[in-house]
């Protein structure tokens, strides 16, 4: 198991290779309607070895994954005209994204955002702000993790 923190002498150095391995080279595709809050994500996914798309809003964030086919999806909950639990219900219905792991990632608190990121298929929800940002890295390598599982559907290769 990588060791992703502490000081465990030279096996620390080998899980950090084997995580960035992982990730370099995965594309994220992140959909907020805050600009800023785009923006700022993009930047440290992409400082940390990740290729990454980015919609405004759900329509076009929905369009992405079925063009683009992501490794995972940062949905944000709260957008105008179509929500993320919507979008997330959507991809998980449609056989051509169904397999892409879907993080949520809401400012909204309670055990309500868990249940309903849950009945529209989510695999992880993660709340705003997230401090450290390492924890939202981490987050995104678990979600990785999950797309490379034997039971994912086998990836058509990105043009």
């Amino acid at each position: 198991m990588p060791v992703l923190g502490g000081s465990n002498g030279p096996r620390r150095g080998v899980a950090m290779a084997e995580m960035e391995a992982g990730r370099t080279g995965a594309t994220v595709l992140l959909v907020d309607d805050e600009p800023l809050v785009l923006a700022m994500m993009e930047d440290f996914l992409t400082v940390n070895g990740l290729s990454v798309l980015t919609a405004h809003e759900g329509s076009e964030g929905l369009r992405l994954a079925r063009e683009r086919n992501p490794d995972v999806i940062v949905l944000d909950v709260m957008m105008p005209v179509m929500d993320g639990y919507e979008v997330c219900e959507r991809l998980k219905a449609d056989p051509r994204t169904r397999g892409i792991p879907v993080i949520l990632h809401t400012i909204l608190k309670g055990a309500e955002v868990e249940t309903r990121g849950e009945a529209a298929g989510a695999d992880f929800v993660v709340h705003k702000p997230m401090r450290p940002l390492s924890l939202f890295l981490k987050t995104v390598e678990a979600a990785l993790a999950k797309r490379r599982e034997p039971d994912s559907a086998p990836r058509p290769p990105r043009p």
